[in-house]
């Protein structure tokens, strides 16, 4: 770290410019666990135990 704290300055300024950026990209990786974690639900429910529940096919997701 350095002494003033510059960087995390930067840091912050970056983040707070690009906010809605980060916010979207963030929302379109949550939609897509979602619906990955559905489509393996539907697919792995009959064929395989591990799946038995969507929470399961969730946790697989993550």
């Amino acid at each position: 770290m350095d002494r003033r704290g510059g960087t995390w300055k930067l840091l912050g300024s970056v983040v707070y410019a690009h906010s809605k950026e980060l916010i979207t990209a963030w929302y379109i990786g949550f939609l897509i666990l979602i619906f990955s974690s559905f489509l393996v639900y539907l697919a792995e429910k009959e064929a395989n135990s591990q799946f038995s529940t969507y929470a399961d096919s969730l946790w697989w997701g993550t």
